[in-house]
């Protein structure tokens, strides 16, 4: 199998077309035999809860779903949650945020700007 890169031509057309697509480099050895990094287009998916959830759950969720690309039980189960970063992580939300989830991200940013 060989993987080829899509264009960024393609990929801006794409994501201006429909919103839950995103330019996503996969680095290399992410598959077996790959040798070099691909661009290729991501796909948005949205985890959603209802309001009765504790904030600190909605939070310690959403820092276990950021820090999985680390070599852990849920990467080793599902390979795609090592593509969740902070900067994809709130790609094509078009609901309203949990109250945790709006902490969670204000903290993020908050930490990212004070860097």
């Amino acid at each position: 199998m060989r993987f080829l890169s899509l264009g960024r031509e393609l990929i801006n057309t794409l994501s201006r077309e429909q919103f839950a697509y995103y330019s996503l480099t996969v680095p290399i050895k992410t598959y077996p035999g790959q040798t070099k990094p691909f661009t290729t287009i991501g796909l948005t998916a949205l985890l959603v809860t209802h309001q009765r959830v504790a904030d600190e759950t909605v939070e310690k969720m959403l820092e276990m779903l950021l820090h999985s690309r680390n070599d852990n039980d849920l990467t080793q189960k599902h390979y795609r949650a090592g593509f969740i970063s902070n900067k994809t992580m709130r790609l094509g939300i078009a609901v309203p945020l949990h109250p945790g989830a709006e902490k969670y991200y204000a903290r993020r940013n908050q930490q990212t700007t004070n860097k």
